[in-house]
């Protein structure tokens, strides 16, 4: 069984008295996709999950028995990240670091010069880059250092929340007021200069069903959540 440390760091948000951090949902959404997958779940295990920018040398010690590391980067935790991916792989100089998100600079043809802590780069969404990763694990195969493929259409996918990956956060860590992350769709026709969005701007939008979206601010609800931090790359582009 192959362990999995996955790390979705952030700042504390908010007054500090709040002691308020996000759920790491898009590292929590991935891994409800790969958990789909019954080769995938057969074979991988959460080793850790690193929800905020601790000391390193502490964060290190949370990833300890881990063989994979994903980690996704945004320019609030890219030079925390790269720092720690450095710093596992002096650990541990076997463990498979995998790393997304849009502040991968993955049009720099000389990045895993650069980065050689990375093995392997998933560009735009993630979903389907990494449980390919995963399968050339399984299959004892070459781990491509970069991963690209189709945006998905079809986001009949399973919520993170709905699947229970994040309750024994509400339960472990009773002291924390917790953000949650609510994703109604993905995408954006527009192309604004002042964007920080994501990386898929200038493009086709796809929806999640309303059922989905109804049951996942159900569970805020139903878990005292007090705020919810939305996605939504044009709030009311559809009525």
């Amino acid at each position: 069984m192959y362990k999995v440390s996955l790390i979705n760091p952030n700042f504390q948000t908010g007054p500090e008295h709040l002691n308020s951090y996000y759920l790491p949902y898009t590292i929590g959404a991935l891994w409800g996709y790969l958990s789909s997958d019954e080769r995938i779940a057969k074979n991988f295990e959460i080793n850790n999950w690193v929800f905020k920018r601790a000391d390193i040398a502490e964060t290190v010690e949370q990833c300890k028995g881990a063989d994979v590391a994903l980690m996704s980067l945004y320019i609030w935790n890219k030079n925390y990240c790269y720092k720690l991916a450095q710093e596992l792989k002096k650990a541990n100089p076997d463990i498979i670091i995998i790393a997304g998100g849009p502040e991968i600079e993955w049009r720099d043809r000389d990045y895993h010069t650069k980065h050689p802590e990375i093995d392997s780069i998933c560009i735009n969404e993630g979903e389907q880059a990494i449980k390919h990763v995963f399968n050339c694990i399984l299959d004892n195969n070459e781990i491509p250092q970069r991963n690209h493929f189709e945006r998905l259409t079809d986001l009949n996918i399973e919520s993170p929340y709905l699947l229970g990956l994040f309750d024994h956060f509400i339960t472990d860590f009773p002291d924390i007021e917790w953000v949650p992350t609510l994703e109604t769709d993905r995408g954006c026709p527009y192309q604004c200069t002042f964007c920080d969005w994501g990386s898929a701007t200038a493009s086709q939008m796809y929806k999640f069903n309303m059922e989905r979206i109804q049951a996942d601010i159900n569970w805020f609800a139903d878990n005292g959540l007090p705020y919810v931090s939305m996605t939504n790359s044009n709030f009311g582009i559809y009525k």
